[in-house]
Order: C-alpha cells, then sequence, then structure tokens
C-alpha cells in the first residue's frame, strides 16, 4: 500500500502540466482573444496546477477562461489532456 502512495506522488513531480498548441477558434465564431493550450494529466496534476500555467501565459488584466478540453491525440500519452484557455479581458 505505501509503495502505491510513493508512486503517486512521484508521478505528480514526473507529470507536471505544460504549455502547447490551443485549440483554434471555430471559423463560424472567430475569436480574436489570445488561446493558451495546457496538456495535462488528471491523475498527476491538480486543476489549480493547470490554470496556474495558463495565468502565467495570459497578460495580467486578462485571466484565462476554459473554453475546451479535448481527449484527441494532440498531447502525450501520459499526458493526454488539452485544455484550451481564452485570455479574457477583465473589463465588463
Amino acid at each position: 500500500m505505501s509503495l502505491l502512495a510513493v508512486s503517486g506522488c512521484a508521478s505528480r513531480q514526473i507529470l507536471p502540466p505544460f504549455e502547447t498548441q490551443p485549440r483554434t477558434a471555430d471559423v463560424a465564431t472567430p475569436d480574436p482573444r489570445q488561446r493558451i493550450g495546457v496538456c495535462y494529466s488528471a491523475l498527476s496534476s491538480t486543476p489549480q496546477q493547470v490554470l496556474a500555467l495558463a495565468r502565467e501565459s495570459c497578460p495580467v488584466d486578462q485571466p484565462p477562461q476554459l473554453v475546451a478540453q479535448d481527449l484527441w491525440l494532440t498531447c502525450p500519452l501520459l499526458t493526454p489532456i488539452r485544455a484550451t484557455f481564452a485570455c479574457a479581458d477583465d473589463a465588463p
């Protein structure tokens, strides 16, 4: 049992989320906002880690908003999920 706990901790350090190509905006509804893609594994990354990485890439006054998540071979096998964020204008 303790071996599983240790391997779980090790996987969190080995497979951190990383920035990648984002999903492009739909042609029918163009979106001029900057997009950020993040590959991650739900087993080794927390939502906070994924959001923090997107936040680092967006301008300070434009917080990231999740616009899509997909699992279509766009990321490596061990980090199979791609989250796409759009940097949103903070003004109302």
